[in-house]
């Protein structure tokens, strides 16, 4: 029942939960990223147009 194989089985499996959980956990945290990303963008993009400079040309 307790053979090598078997713990070794099973700390694998363990170790595989415990890796998907706590990637999963980091992924969530960083969704808001892409919001920031897009807000500093634009913030940046309207200053540099009320300045009188043209970015994109």
């Amino acid at each position: 029942m307790f053979s090598i194989k078997n713990i070794t089985k099973r700390v694998a499996l363990i170790a595989a939960f415990a890796f998907l959980i706590f990637t999963n956990a980091n992924y969530a945290q960083t969704s808001s990223a892409p919001e920031k990303a897009a807000n500093d963008f634009y913030k940046w993009y309207l200053h540099e147009l009320n300045k009188d400079k043209f970015p994109v040309d």
